[in-house]
């Protein structure tokens, strides 16, 4: 497209004007518009970038949801408003892909790309995603696998696009991401994504599954990762969580046991809060702390509730027979 000088001189003020009004779609099709425009956008007004991605990945589809503008900004206001967010569904088709992408607002628009899978087409647009945003650090990833149902084998779809996120992420090098969230189902595929985050930007790691530490602990990753925070799965304590600031670990069933571990394993070291609500049980952790508050005073581990349960037994035993003794002394008086 041929553009007049008065265009290509624009100044970067015109521009904010115009890319205010513009969506995610809409300010990528301006970037290519001219080298200049495009450093203009890039450079000079760099919160225009994606800063949040969220991949859904099920059986017959996939969705990516990505969220552009400023993170540290209000909802309104600004340049680049906080949730100025896109979602894109890529679907199967048996003749092809069907692209259906829901806008601000509400608003949907799709379109039918033939002869192509839905997953060919997802990967070539995620690959230009991360191309167009040019290794900018991002605030939040987060990767959830539906594709799998609970009891029937894993099928071969998942474990492919496993190896498809680590071949198009280390062409690249790292992802630079500050949080990962992972709601997946096999422990080495966690460990696998976790590989591909860059150690030197990690600080919140978020899983929804169960696994043992040991797997990622000797990952830079692990290592460098600030805070941790799970939910919905049982709960193993290990020591590769004692260096992490904050762990935060919420639990919708919980068995004694669970408890017990978790607070004798970390009462001398952590802080430990415990919420309780009708439905659902949390610990939170917290290191390098004195006291523990709250609920925690009164915790009293499980092999001295036994002793003290067995004490108030034998106690109980003893009135019985104080009193039996009794009873016959009254009955010697008769």
């Amino acid at each position: 497209m041929a553009l007049s000088k008065p265009i290509i001189n624009m100044t970067a003020d015109l521009l904010r004007i115009i890319v205010r009004q513009c969506e995610y779609p809409a300010i990528q099709i301006l970037r290519k518009t001219s080298a200049t425009v495009r450093d203009l956008i890039d450079r000079r007004l760099p919160n225009g970038s994606v800063y949040a991605v969220s991949i859904k990945s099920c059986t017959n589809s996939i969705f990516i949801e990505i969220k552009s503008g400023n993170p540290s900004s209000p909802s309104s206001g600004q340049l680049y408003p906080r949730g100025n967010r896109i979602k894109i569904e890529y679907q199967f088709h048996k003749k092809g892909c069907m692209v259906i992408l829901e806008r601000r607002g509400g608003r949907k628009s799709q379109r039918f790309v033939k002869d192509e899978s839905f997953v060919t087409v997802f990967w070539k647009d995620f690959e230009s995603l991360l191309d167009i945003n040019n290794g900018k650090v991002l605030e939040d990833f987060k990767v959830n696998f539906e594709m799998i149902e609970w009891g029937k084998t894993p099928k071969k779809n998942y474990f492919k696009f496993i190896a498809q996120l680590e071949e198009v992420i280390k062409k690249r090098g790292y992802l630079r991401t500050r949080n990962i969230s992972m709601r997946i189902f096999m422990v080495h595929e966690c460990r696998s994504i976790l590989a591909l985050m860059d150690p030197r930007t990690s600080k919140l790691i978020e899983y929804s599954r169960m696994f043992d530490s040991f797997v990622v602990e000797e990952l830079e990753q692990w290592k460098n990762a600030r805070m941790i925070q799970s939910e919905n799965f049982e709960f193993f304590w290990e020591r590769g969580l004692f260096h992490f600031e904050k762990v935060k670990v919420r639990m919708d069933y919980v068995s004694g046991h669970n408890v017990d571990g978790i607070v004798q394993s970390n009462l001398s070291e952590n802080i430990v809060e415990v919420f309780f609500s009708p439905n659902s049980f949390q610990v939170k952790l917290v290191k390098n702390s004195d006291v523990p508050p709250g609920l925690i005073k009164d915790w009293i581990p499980r092999d001295q509730r036994e002793e003290i349960i067995d004490d108030f037994d034998d106690s109980d035993t003893e009135s019985d027979d104080d009193s039996d003794s009794d009873d016959d002394d009254d009955d010697e008086h008769l």
